[in-house]
């Protein structure tokens, strides 16, 4: 080693002066002022400095050097620290968000340690939550740094209360904590200089001052990234730190507090997260819950809570996919407006995705009547209604009047629409009011006139009908439809028109008598009393019911009032009766036959005859009942 050489050198230098003799060794290099290539060219004490041997400049900087960036070597200032790159990590200051602590880079690893290591502007991501209000050590204990204590908050790890890593400064210390020091500061080439450190993994080595600076760390192992192994990988005196091994953790969703633990080299997991020592996950169901521990809720189920379009005719998403019952799938629910229709209004009513549709608005069209000489476009016309544009009421629409001349000027698809009688049945200049001609446009279109009557001067005749269209009927005859009598009797008839309709009639009955027509239930004689008939005058009438019927009103001898008995059959009307006293029973006179001891009766061979037969009659008796006289009679009726 040089260090080696120089103290032996050093020691033989000495012995020679304290004997008054030559150096020990020839070759002791040239004195001060002699030319030089390097420090071996000079003797011991001399440095090289612009190719001439000289002594060290020992003298202090004047002006102070700036001690972030600069160090007083051989009495100049010299620039230590690479400002474009402080902590000599590899990445510009510009790109890098602390450019003081090598650890922390866009390149860095993320360790769970409260801190954002990546620079992407998020802390620990991927870590597993900690529990609120456990610790963990954190920090190095390598250099000037020590460890300290992050706790957890809101399930994030706390920045760490440890001293961290500063830029290198030439003073002495390991200020970068990276187990060199002053690996930064000039040098005099040979010189040797202790580097790493025995903690952890490491072990400790050398480096040698080259051209100025000083080379890589070399017979040793320098600390290396961390590693979640149970090792201390980066020789801080902490074994898997950044990892939080031991700390609690709140895993996600159903797993509940678990223990870090490692999960691979540069992985720590959460034990009661899948694939955890104590892993309490389970496969995802749909029930707002993070079954699976990943971090989501019911992901297996994409757009549960979302809007959706439930089973209906349109598109729009105004329902909630929402958990099944049996929690393995999601359906869309609870649509509170349904089957949309499309409108004509510029919207996407019915959410298709396509706007009016149904209506093809925006094609070209050509407008009605006379508005059919300009090209439109069709447009609504109200929600569900659509009209091209050069119509009445459309964005092109150039207003006209109508007028009468079989033509549609005003372009709403109606001709001649202000003249509603047009082409309907008129009354002209005559005197009946008879709708003979009908309306058409005058020369001038203003108006629509009655012209072309076929029939005129209707005169009104006795007929029924309205000959004059006046709105009456055989108004010029006043007496038609009253009472009138032409003949004898006191019945009435009516006043008629004559079958030609040129004047009036009375239309009566013939002449008549109640004989003429009995027992009707009218008054034909017109005398007010109805069937009031008697024909034989004998006051009873052939019309009545009950007591007062005249049963044979064509002999007077026979009615209601008769008490005589008769032999004899009478004749009415070619019809005989034995009914004198018209009470529709013929009553036998002698009733009886002979019983013994009764004086008068039939004889018993007889029986009792009908009415006018003839048989014995017994009229008396002698004592013991031997009949004693008999007669040939006849049996009355009445």
């Amino acid at each position: 080693m040089k260090f080696v050489e120089q103290l032996t050198l050093g020691a033989c230098v000495l012995c020679l002066f304290a004997m008054g003799l030559p150096a020990c060794d020839d070759d002791v290099g040239q004195g001060q002022g002699a030319f030089c290539e390097n420090v071996d060219d000079c003797m011991l004490g001399l440095i090289c400095v612009d190719n001439i041997c000289s002594p060290p400049d020992d003298s202090p900087c004047e002006p102070t050097c700036n001690e972030e960036t600069e160090a007083c070597f051989d009495g100049a200032c010299v620039l230590v620290v690479n400002v474009e790159d402080v902590d000599e990590d590899g990445v510009l200051a510009e790109d890098d968000c602390d450019d003081t602590n090598r650890l922390i880079n866009p390149a860095a690893f993320e360790f769970c340690d409260g801190v954002d290591n990546n620079c992407d502007g998020v802390t620990d991501e991927g870590c597993p939550a900690c529990l609120d209000g456990s610790t963990a050590d954190c920090g190095d204990e390598v250099g000037e740094c020590m460890t300290g204590v992050m706790t957890c908050v809101d399930g994030v790890w706390s920045n760490c209360t440890a001293q961290g890593p500063v830029p290198e400064r030439c003073d002495g210390l390991d200020n970068d904590c990276d187990g060199r020091v002053d690996e930064i500061c000039p040098c005099h080439i040979g010189d040797i200089l202790e580097c790493s450190t025995s903690e952890g993994t490491c072990m400790a080595g050398n480096q040698e001052c080259q051209e100025g600076t000083w080379g890589a760390c070399v017979n040793g192992v320098a600390p290396r990234d961390e590693k979640c192994d149970g090792l201390d990988n980066d020789c801080d005196g902490l074994i898997d730190d950044g990892f939080a091994v031991g700390a609690q953790c709140m895993q996600a969703g159903e797993c509940g507090v678990g223990a870090f633990e490692c999960a691979g080299e540069l992985t720590a997991l959460c034990s009661t997260g899948p694939g955890g020592s104590a892993d309490a996950s389970n496969p995802e169901l749909c029930n707002g819950l993070d079954d699976d521990c990943d971090g989501e809720t019911d992901e297996d189920f994409p757009g549960v809570g979302e809007a959706c379009d439930g089973d209906d005719s349109d598109f729009c998403e105004n329902g909630i996919m929402a958990c099944t019952p049996d929690q393995q799938g999601a359906e869309c629910l609870n649509e509170s407006i349904t089957d949309i229709v499309e409108l004509c209004n510029d919207l996407d009513d019915d959410c298709d995705g396509v706007i009016d549709e149904d209506y093809h608005t925006h094609e070209p069209c050509t407008g009605l009547g006379g508005c059919g000489d300009g090209e439109g476009i069709v447009e609504c016309a109200g929600d569900m209604n659509v009209r091209c544009s050069t119509n009445p009421g459309g964005s092109n629409y150039t207003p006209v009047y109508e007028i009468c001349d079989g033509l549609d000027n005003d372009c709403d698809g109606e001709t001649d629409e202000d003249f509603p009688e047009l082409g309907e049945d008129c009354d002209g200049d005559d005197a009946d009011e008879c709708k003979h001609g009908h309306y058409t446009c005058s020369w001038d279109g203003a108006e629509a006139e009655c012209v072309n009557e076929t029939i005129t001067n209707i005169n009104e005749a006795c007929n029924g009908v309205d000959d004059d269209c006046d709105g009456e009927t055989d108004e010029t005859y006043p007496i038609l439809g009253e009472n009138c009598n032409a003949d004898a009797d006191p019945c009435q008839g009516v006043v008629q028109c004559q079958a030609s309709g040129d004047g009036t009639f009375c239309n009566e009955p013939p002449d008549q008598t109640e004989e003429a027509d009995p027992c009707n239930g009218l008054d034909d004689d017109c005398n007010n009393i109805i069937d009031d008939v008697d024909n034989d005058g004998d006051n009873f009438n052939p019309c009545a019911h009950g007591a007062s019927w005249d049963c044979c009103d064509f002999d007077s001898s026979v009615n209601p009032s008769h008490s005589g008995w008769h032999s004899t059959v009478f004749s009415c009307n070619g019809v005989a009766s034995w009914d004198y006293n018209c009470n529709r029973v013929a009553e036998k006179r002698y009733n009886s036959m002979t019983i013994p001891c009764i004086k008068a009766g039939w004889v018993l061979s007889c029986g009792v005859p009908g009415c006018g037969q003839r048989c014995a009659f017994i009229t008396s008796y002698s004592f013991p009942c031997w009949p004693n006289r008999t007669e040939n009679k006849a049996q009355e009726c009445r």
